[in-house]
This record gives C-alpha cells, structure tokens and sequence, in this order.
C-alpha cells in the first residue's frame, strides 16, 4: 500500500509526505516528511522501520539554512545478525552524516 501526497507553496516551498507499507517477509515501513522554506531553507525528516529478517531502523534529518549551510544528522539502529557497514563522513562544509548499509546473504 502506497499513500503519497505533495503540496507545492508559494515559489520553491514544497511539503512532500509518503507512507509505504509493505507486509511480511519484507515488511517495510517507510515515512518521510520534507519541508522547502524560503529558497533554499530546506528541511528532511525521513524514518524507515524493516521487519523481520532485515529488520532495521533509519532516522534521518536534513536542516539546511541560510545560503548553502548544510547540517545533515542520521541516527541508525540495527538488530539483526547480517552483516552491516557503518559509514561517518564530516565535511568542512559543516556536514555529517552516519549511514549503516545492510546486506543479506542468499543462503546457499
């Protein structure tokens, strides 16, 4: 099931909210909200939920303010037993962000 709906305002100031569920073996949740104010004033709020066997838990949020200013902060948490990979990376241009990648492997 797919629920998306967007809301364009005033120039470039834009709302975008989207829901997806999808059940069972790879039952995924997956809701994000983005906020556009005022030119370049830039707001992402995006949280995934997997179930089951890939189960894992994004969190993201994106603030950009002012000019080209960028502050990106993602918290992830897994509980799982696939392999996952973490990634940190620290601009100069003031952003940071984590991300953890998960892999499944096919049994064989």
């Amino acid at each position: 099931m797919t629920d998306c709906s967007v809301n364009s305002l005033i120039n470039s100031s834009l709302i975008t909210d989207c829901s997806v569920n999808s059940l069972m073996d790879s039952s995924l949740i997956t809701d994000c909200s983005v906020n556009s104010l005022m030119d370049s004033s830039l707001l992402i709020d995006c949280s995934v939920n997997s179930l089951m066997d890939s189960s894992f838990i994004i969190d993201c949020s994106v603030n950009s303010l002012m000019d080209s200013s960028l502050t990106t902060d993602c918290t992830i948490i897994t509980s799982l037993l696939n392999p996952s990979t973490l990634t940190s990376e620290v601009s100069e241009s003031g952003v940071s962000c984590v991300i953890v990648v998960i892999e499944e492997i096919p049994s064989s």
